[in-house]
């Protein structure tokens, strides 16, 4: 859609597709143009498999975590987040 992800929290209810978005998120990896993270609802095996891939590969990993749906919508465009190393999201809005 034209937004730049880089470095950013990619938030989206879940993916739709094939193993091309375990390769495009390697490639991000590689690239240097991936996400700081993703937030899903569902667990998504395939692009879960990006990320492990490029912890193997190039070792760097995108934290792949899931929210329930109230605390998935409850995320507004431009609020600020941290996703911790056990898998908690945190909001820095102040």
């Amino acid at each position: 859609s034209g937004e730049v992800v880089t470095g950013k929290i990619f938030v989206f209810p879940f993916s739709k597709g094939s193993s091309t978005g375990s390769r495009s998120l390697l490639e991000g990896i590689r690239a240097g143009t991936a996400p700081a993270g993703i937030i899903n609802i569902k667990v998504d095996p395939i692009l879960a498999l990006g990320s492990i891939l490029g912890g193997e590969f190039y070792g760097k990993t995108v934290p792949v975590v899931t929210l329930s749906e109230d605390d998935f919508y409850s995320i507004a465009d431009g609020d600020h987040l941290v996703i911790e190393p056990d898998g908690t999201v945190r909001r820095m809005n102040e």
